[in-house]
């Protein structure tokens, strides 16, 4: 697994924790309250490649709540919310889900 601090925009509930979405437990999930510019960060403890990211969608409700969702990969430090970020984007999703199931953004 890997190591680092993950951080989010806002926290659903303790239960949704932005640790959740790189725990390695599918099972365990990410969720921000209702905001417009939410978001997901993840600082590693030491030089990381990042081909790719892949995200599940929730398989108990939900699905349509996963669209446009954009990932950035670099060094230029943490976003801020409502801003995107000045790092090059890895990949980009447009959405909304419409099944359950993993989505690779690369």
């Amino acid at each position: 697994m890997l190591a680092g601090t993950i951080s989010g925009s806002s926290m659903y509930s303790s239960r949704f924790a932005p640790g959740n979405a790189l725990d390695g437990d599918w099972n365990t999930h990410f969720a921000t309250k209702s905001v417009n510019y939410p978001l997901l960060q993840v600082e590693f403890d030491k030089l990381t490649v990042v081909t790719k990211v892949d995200v599940r969608t929730r398989s108990d409700c939900c699905i349509d709540r996963f669209h446009t969702v954009t990932v950035s990969v670099g060094n230029d430090g943490p976003m801020v919310t409502g801003q995107l970020s000045t790092n090059p984007v890895c990949g980009h999703y447009v959405g909304p889900a419409s099944v359950q199931g993993e989505v690779s953004l690369q």
